[in-house]
């Protein structure tokens, strides 16, 4: 896939494009964006997807839950009931060099539209606190857990600095880069 849209003329855009192209409209010159994002930022990222992006020049955003990095997936047993990795930070860190930015999918992956207002802004705020002292800066983009979010959760995540966010394809808002939609591909997807 990531070869076919390789030789497609496909360009990977990241955090700054994606916002850029997004204030600006439609380019008039023939380019075909696309953005390639990960959540949970499993290990398994660093073996199967991020050689492959790296090797075709293409930009990737992944967004960490800052409790888990290293760590097993315990937050998220119960859903496959399958144990994970995360990636660390040092190959967060790696990876950031060859064009893979990192971002925020909170502190503990909960469903922020569950969770008070305080317990939002502390997932959010120490979630990029923690991001700009493991990596020298704080991230601009956050995918709400679950894509789970609505105007409340939208508004506290502006208000702690994010000025990207991904919702899920039922709360996404056409023209709002706080709650973009994004194309979901899992594992048990067919390909043609």
């Amino acid at each position: 896939q990531v070869e076919s849209l390789s030789r497609a003329g496909y360009e990977a855009l990241g955090s700054a494009e994606l916002l850029s192209s997004r204030s600006a409209g439609p380019t008039p010159d023939s380019r075909l964006p696309v953005v390639f994002s990960f959540d949970d930022a499993y290990s398994g990222l660093a073996e199967h997807a991020f050689p492959v992006l790296a090797d075709h020049d293409f930009r990737a955003l992944v967004f960490v839950i800052t409790d888990f990095v290293g760590r097993e997936n315990t937050w998220d047993v119960q859903y496959g009931w399958r144990k994970f990795f995360h990636l660390s930070w040092d190959q967060l860190a790696h990876w950031r060099q060859r064009g893979i930015e990192v971002h925020s999918h909170g502190v503990s992956h909960a469903r922020f539209t569950w969770l008070s207002d305080g317990q939002v802004a502390d997932e959010l705020g120490r979630s990029s606190e923690v991001i700009a002292a493991r990596l020298g800066a704080p991230p601009v983009g956050i995918s709400y857990p679950f894509g789970a979010a609505d105007e409340r959760v939208r508004n506290l995540a502006a208000a702690a600095g994010y000025t990207l966010g991904f919702a899920g394809p039922t709360v996404a808002k056409v023209g709002d880069p706080l709650m973009m939609e994004r194309l979901p591909v899992y594992a048990w997807d067919g390909f043609a």
